[in-house]
């Protein structure tokens, strides 16, 4: 399914299908000018890969915030669940 359409200029937008393949390299601010502006068009005028874009931008912080060095180690598990997960598994 494409949404591209032409704008009043001319201008060709990028499909569905190619703002996936975009979308690391917009994310890394590594997309050439030309190709920046259509994939920010297709953002406008496409709702669904708009939605795509934030959930896949979301998805890096919450990744990027849980490997964050400066974070403390969780707790270990309390002995009375490990010894009932051992005698659980017959050791």
């Amino acid at each position: 399914m494409s949404c591209s359409k032409g704008d009043q200029h001319g201008a060709a937008h990028v499909s569905c299908k190619e703002i996936c393949q975009f979308l690391c390299d917009y994310v890394d601010h590594e997309l050439p000018t030309a190709q920046r502006e259509s994939f920010l068009q297709h953002m406008r005028d496409c709702g669904p890969c708009a939605e795509y874009l934030r959930q896949y931008e979301s998805t890096i912080k919450a990744c990027k915030k849980c490997m964050c060095p400066g974070h403390s180690k969780p707790p270990p598990p309390p002995e009375d669940m490990v010894r009932a997960i051992m005698k659980a598994m017959g050791k």
